[in-house]
């Protein structure tokens, strides 16, 4: 596999002179150092397929990156490699800063084919495609040569002009190439760096003295300009003549001015007053309504004045808003001063509601429903359960309670729950009657009012029914009820003494009875058939 790879790239090893002079931009008084080249990638290819590839080249005759028109205007290079997503390229000045022109980028495609990195080019290398012919400004986002190659800035964080400016480009240089994964390889066939000295002459730029401001004041810093200026870039990465800072610290902001193809810049401090303020209202707060709550003000020295929104000039106020506000506190001291905002958000307290009182009987469940909330979880119960409604069987008289609380603001309500002993009662036991008569059913219960199931009333009723019946007696007592029932069996008899009879005189006859189970004759004999002789 190694073997293959090598194999692409066997050719160039033999010292091909580098083909790209012709595509360097016009530069005036531009001055080109041409890079080692013919070196590996790795250095121990083709059996080594990691490790870090370096080429230096000497620069001199430059002077200080920045001063007058001098900058680097490119760095070109002719970089093959059969996998260019495995290696970062690095350029790497004689005081040691770097500048990241390229990681990881161009996955599974071969080759840096005559690329040129500059400030000045429209797009990212990341915007390019392998073999990245022609102008690309330089990745930019980090300065670790070793993996990984964290992409957390934005592109370009880093350039030719912010990492260099203000060096001393004598000395040696370097391409740095780190193949930080295994299996491909490749070889450096040229590559060189070009400054560039600009037209003419260079612009003077001036931001004035240091100055001196309060915490939380905002400055305007404005470059002065002579003769003019094609463009600006500030350390904040602005690029308009005046921009506008408010730091918390005393900083050092510089800008650097490019005309007719020169570079200045300068720098001036902005120093915050160590006697500056900085107002604190505190943090929010969320009150109930009809509630009150104190702010409490910092920020100040111990001669700050402290002045409220409300006209009020502690530190510490007192406030009882009906609705929710936002109070402003300023803090003053000798020419600083500063404001601070907290909001008292104020919510209604709710009205809780556990609906009216109720009387059940025993043993019977009721579901309780209460209201006052928003939400289903706003409500509480003395019982532990939550929601707004609840179902109870409460076995003796009980108080419920409910609590309702929306936003930390809280009301209860009760609602008693009376509880009625159930009644008992007893119908009897079931009766036999014969047909025709009546029979009086006698009702025992614990207390209330009877209703029978004949419509009568009254704890004792009489009764003739033709056929068996079962007789139910409803006992109510406070709404609660109680039932029994009693069956009265109606017995229907058909006596027959047997047909009539003729005899002899001194004769006797057997007559026999039917139609019931006991029998009496008027002989006072109790058999069911019995001998006479009339």
């Amino acid at each position: 596999m190694i073997e293959r790879i090598f194999s692409r790239i066997r050719p160039y090893l033999n010292g091909i002179l580098p083909v790209f002079a012709c595509i360097l931009p016009f530069v005036v008084s531009g001055q080109t150092f041409n890079g080692q080249g013919g070196l590996l990638i790795p250095p121990g290819a083709p059996g080594q397929t990691v490790g870090i590839t370096t080429s230096p080249v000497t620069v001199t005759g430059i002077g200080i990156l920045g001063e007058g028109c001098t900058f680097i205007e490119n760095v070109t290079m002719d970089v093959l490699h059969t996998w260019t997503g495995d290696i970062a390229l690095f350029l790497i000045s004689p005081a040691g800063q770097v500048l990241e022109l390229s990681s990881g980028n161009g996955g599974a495609s071969d080759n840096f084919s005559i690329t040129v990195f500059t400030d000045f080019a429209p797009q990212f290398i990341t915007e390019g495609m392998a073999p990245f012919n022609g102008s690309f400004r330089p990745e930019g986002r980090q300065q670790n040569t070793s993996p990984p190659f964290p992409n957390g800035n934005p592109l370009g964080t880093y350039t030719f002009q912010n990492t260099f400016d203000g060096i001393n480009a004598d000395g040696e240089w370097q391409l740095f190439i780190n193949d930080f994964v295994p299996a491909d390889v490749g070889i450096i066939n040229s590559w060189s760096i070009t400054f560039s000295s600009g037209g003419g002459p260079a612009p003077e730029v001036s931001l004035g003295p240091d100055i001196t401001i309060c915490p939380g004041q905002v400055s305007t810093l404005t470059a002065e300009v002579d003769p003019s200026a094609d463009g600006y870039l500030w350390s904040t990465g602005e690029s308009t003549p005046s921009i506008e800072v408010s730091p918390s610290v005393s900083t050092t902001y510089s800008v650097t001015v490019t005309y007719n193809g020169c570079i200045e810049r300068d720098t001036i401090e902005v120093i915050i007053d160590p006697n500056g303020v900085i107002a604190d209202a505190g943090p929010d707060v969320d009150i109930c309504q009809d509630e009150s709550t104190t702010l409490s003000g910092s920020g100040g020295g111990s001669g700050a004045n402290y002045t409220w929104s409300t006209g009020q000039t502690e530190t510490m106020i007192t406030v009882s808003p009906s609705v929710t506000t936002t109070y402003t506190l300023t803090v003053s001291e000798g020419v600083c001063f500063a404001t601070d905002e907290v909001v008292v958000n104020v919510s209604p307290v709710p009205v809780a509601d556990a609906g009216p009182d109720i009387e059940i009987c025993e043993g019977v469940s009721i579901e309780l429903e209460a209201s006052g909330g928003i939400q289903n979880n706003d409500y509480s119960w003395s019982t532990g359960q939550s929601g707004s409604t609840i179902t109870v069987i409460p076995s003796e008289t009980t108080e419920y309670t409910v609590t309702v609380d929306v936003n930390g603001c809280m009301d209860t309500d009760d609602v008693m729950i009376t509880v009625f002993d159930a009644p008992t009662v007893d119908a009897g036991p079931d009766e036999e009657i014969c047909f025709g008569d009546d029979i009086t059913l006698i009702a025992f219960g614990s207390g209330g009012s009877y209703e029978w199931s004949n419509g009568q009333t009254g704890d004792e009723i009489t009764v003739s029914p033709t056929s068996a019946t079962t007789y139910t007696v409803t006992l109510t007592d406070n709404g609660c009820e109680a039932t029994d029932e009693v069956e009265v069996d109606v017995i229907t008899v058909q006596a027959s003494a047997g047909p009539n009879q003729f005899l002899c005189e001194g004769e006797s006859v057997t007559l026999t009875a039917s139609g019931g189970s006991f029998y009496e004759w008027s002989t006072g004999q109790t058999q069911q058939s019995i001998s006479v002789s009339p």
